[in-house]
Order: structure tokens, then C-alpha cells, then sequence
């Protein structure tokens, strides 16, 4: 059993290196008036990718899509004006400018051999506790309902930590859970993703830290205990989508779900 798992594992985790090579924007810094923007547009070939890559991952019950151009438009640009009370606003070339924050990505970060283990993990909780904010804003969808706000895609290379500011930020808003996803489900799946994103990055002993670091910085109960039964659920049923986010191999992929579920209290699940 456990060469079937190791090899549907693996599988898996090449399908998940297939879809992290997907490229549906183009995007090129930029300064207007000595301030800094990325301008940032779909790609030609971008509507026919989105929709083939959507269907895919609504048949992986990823419970995720990415956003056509207007709706991606309209989404970025209404997160911009209710989290940081920036109005996006496109260039002559209809392209959307988007301010640049000042440090760099989480991921950058994280993978400096510079920086001490200390100091990533205080990044990792400036990051969860940037996210734990966004998550309180409340939000209107595509339908026209007020729900509140979660990234869809919040790995550490979609967040910019500013070590001196102690801050965080998150920006490319470019995909979105299924609104008829309970909200603690949504914060939960954009907290695995940090996560597993942040420890694709550390080692594998490094692991009962960083997990500590992301309950003690996320303190949402509810959401919690939603990320736990959704770690256990995917342990042994591992998704392209999550592998593209986090290329993790099978081993430190099981050290790591203990750890996780070791410091949310399921010492039992742990234990197997």
C-alpha cells in the first residue's frame, strides 16, 4: 500500500509541476510620476487557458477557479478598494495598475541563505496575521452577495513582507474560492496554502515551528479546526492544484500534515 500511495503521490505531484508552469498574464514594472507600478494584463491565449484549466480544476474538486479578464478586473479592483483603499486604475493600454509594496516575497524570503530561521518564521507570522485581516473584510461577490474575503491562491510567493515595517501584504487576486463554500473552509484552504507553500521552503525539522507559528498568529478557532479536517481528508487524497502551489515530496508532505495536526490538538491522527 505504501508503494501505491508513494507512486500515486508522485503522479500527482508532476501533474502539480505541469500546472505551476501555467503563465496567463503579462506583467511589466513600471513608474509613473517616480512611483512604482506593475502593469498587468491576460495573456492572448489566456481566456482559452482559463477555461480549459478551470474545467480541470472543477473536476479535482479544488473548490477554486481563476477569474476570466473582466471579472479578474472588477475582483482585484474592488479588493484593492475595500482592503487597502487603493482605486486600480488601467493605463492608456487598458492595462491594470498595481502598486508595488515595498520589501519583497514571502518566498524570496524564505529561500535567502542569509536570513536566520528566527527571522523566517516571524516572516510567516506577519503573513498569517496579514491574512487573518483580509479574511475579516467583508466583500461583494460576483453574485452580488457580501461575503467576506479569502485569496484562493495564498501561497508565499503572493504576499510581500517588509522585515523592517514588520508588515505584510497580499496582492494577485487572480483567482477565487466557490462562494458556495462556507467561509471558515475558504480561510482554512487559503491557510494550507501558506503553509505548505512556507515548508516546501524550510526543513523538514523546522516543521513543529512553523506550524506553531501559524495557529499562534491565526487565532480563528473555527478556521482552525476546518484546516485540520481538511488536512486530514487530503492525506490521502492529494490534488494536482495543491502540489502546484507546494511542490512537496511524499515524505516531508507526511511530516509536515503531523506536525500541522500534532499542534491543532489531533495528537490521535498525529500518532498514525
Amino acid at each position: 500500500m505504501e508503494v501505491i500511495a508513494r507512486l500515486k503521490y508522485g503522479f500527482v505531484s508532476w501533474l502539480g509541476g505541469v500546472l505551476a508552469q501555467v503563465r496567463f498574464n503579462k506583467v511589466c514594472k513600471m513608474h509613473i510620476d517616480r512611483h512604482p507600478y506593475y502593469a498587468k494584463e491576460r495573456s492572448w491565449f489566456g481566456a482559452a487557458l482559463i477555461a480549459a484549466g478551470n474545467v480541470y480544476l472543477k473536476r479535482l474538486g479544488a473548490h477554486a477557479r481563476v477569474l476570466p479578464d473582466q471579472e479578474w478586473r472588477r475582483w482585484e479592483s474592488e479588493v484593492y478598494r475595500v482592503v487597502y483603499d487603493i482605486e486600480l486604475v488601467p493605463d492608456a493600454s487598458g492595462r491594470l495598475l498595481v502598486p508595488e509594496w515595498s520589501g519583497v516575497s514571502l518566498a524570496a524570503y524564505l529561500e535567502s541563505e542569509e536570513i536566520n530561521e528566527a527571522e523566517k518564521l516571524g516572516a510567516i507570522g506577519l503573513a498569517a496575521q496579514s491574512l487573518y485581516r483580509i479574511h475579516s473584510a467583508v466583500i461583494q461577490w460576483q453574485d452580488g452577495q457580501r461575503r467576506s474575503l479569502s485569496h484562493g491562491d495564498a501561497t508565499v510567493e503572493n504576499v510581500i513582507v517588509d522585515d523592517v515595517q514588520a508588515t505584510a501584504t497580499w496582492f494577485d487576486f487572480d483567482t477565487i474560492h466557490e462562494s458556495s463554500m462556507y467561509a471558515d473552509w475558504r480561510r482554512a484552504d487559503d491557510l494550507r496554502a501558506l503553509t505548505y507553500s512556507a515548508a516546501e521552503r524550510l526543513h523538514s525539522a523546522g516543521f513543529p515551528e512553523l506550524t506553531k507559528t501559524i495557529v499562534t498568529n491565526y487565532p480563528h478557532a473555527a478556521t482552525l479546526e476546518a484546516l485540520a479536517a481538511a488536512v486530514a481528508y487530503r492525506r490521502t487524497r492529494p490534488i494536482s492544484f495543491h502540489l502546484a502551489q507546494a511542490r512537496i515530496g511524499y515524505r516531508k508532505r507526511q511530516l509536515l500534515d503531523e506536525a500541522l495536526m500534532e499542534t491543532l490538538g489531533c495528537r490521535q491522527w498525529a500518532a498514525r
